[in-house]
């Protein structure tokens, strides 16, 4: 693929939250493309994560916290797919032959925001050179673990804290049509 069309290709976003000061480790997901939800609640692929082929994948983190949260960083993220079918590669990913993908690195948090109607501070960082979907329809089970250092003060004494987090997701995902890709000259299914 030349350079023109590598650049020609769609961004489709995977952006993912957590609460700083949240008691479990799940994080919040969703993935867009120009704006629009590609979560699908009905049908074949209800409740997984459905991508186009030869398109960008970019990703996003927000953390959110009480008016305490001063910063947070992304220590590590990695993303690991399970390929649903011996008839699919290891990853979507063009030019990964692996199951584990290294995300990153991440840019700065820029500043720390407060959203009044959420009552949550919150910064925004994102991956600053994004994955590339390849051209194979399959499924994979997609699981993101993301480690972050999350600084915050105390209201009494405006000591600060950093502590390190760790948060995950795993839905079922698929490229295309989501179908096996039909078995190549040397494979062959049994009857």
């Amino acid at each position: 693929m030349s350079t023109e069309e590598k650049l020609a290709l769609p961004t489709v976003w995977l952006s993912v939250s957590f609460d700083a000061d949240q008691a479990g480790a799940q994080l919040v997901w969703l993935v867009s493309e120009n704006r629009e939800n590609l979560y699908e609640p009905y049908g074949p692929f209800a409740g997984s994560l459905r991508l186009p082929k030869n398109c960008h994948l970019s990703v996003e983190v927000r953390g959110y916290g009480s008016e305490t949260l001063l910063d947070f960083a992304v220590e590590s993220a990695v993303l690991v797919t399970v390929p649903t079918s011996l008839q699919c590669l290891p990853s979507p990913f063009a030019g990964q032959d692996v199951a584990v993908t290294q995300l990153g690195p991440f840019a700065p948090v820029k500043a720390i925001l407060f959203d009044p109607h959420l009552n949550r501070a919150y910064g925004i960082t994102a991956i600053t050179d994004p994955l590339d979907i390849g051209n194979e329809d399959g499924g994979w089970n997609l699981s993101m673990v993301l480690t972050v250092s999350i600084r915050t003060r105390t209201i009494d004494s405006d000591a600060i804290t950093v502590s390190r987090r760790v948060f995950r997701f795993d839905p079922e995902s698929y490229v295309g049509n989501g179908t096996r890709p039909e078995p190549g000259p040397r494979e062959s299914r049994p009857r």
